[in-house]
């Protein structure tokens, strides 16, 4: 098992746009690559509350990636838990492949991360 770091990725340039036309509009963040049991390092975002999840690429056996919140501002003593899909309520695990593997994130925690 790894900790994996984030990268934030800058908005696109395509079109004539410039990064001061994303000021506070969608922010990309991405782990990866991942393995099997490999945890991301939690990213801090309680200020944007609308948020949504995907995972790209090939899984092992049985992969599932499993979003994870806390809301202890101190990552080092924070208590994850699995966030849910407010579709349907359940735990928010995203699989290889599968069409939905884009999803909305329900709570809005303090930290969030994928646990793989």
């Amino acid at each position: 098992m790894a900790t994996v770091a984030y990268t934030i990725v800058p908005p696109p340039s395509s079109g004539g746009q410039t990064v001061s036309e994303f000021p506070d509009g969608v922010r990309v963040v991405t782990w990866g690559p991942m393995a099997n049991t490999d945890i991301g390092t939690p990213y801090a975002a309680p200020h944007r509350s609308d948020k949504s999840v995907q995972a790209t690429g090939t899984f092992g056996v049985g992969g599932t990636v499993t979003i994870e919140g806390s809301n202890n501002p101190d990552s080092a003593a924070a208590a994850f838990s699995t966030l849910h899909d407010p579709s349907v309520t359940t735990a928010l695990t995203l699989v290889s492949g599968a069409a939905t593997s884009l999803k909305q994130v329900l709570e809005n925690t303090w930290f969030i991360r994928p646990d793989g």
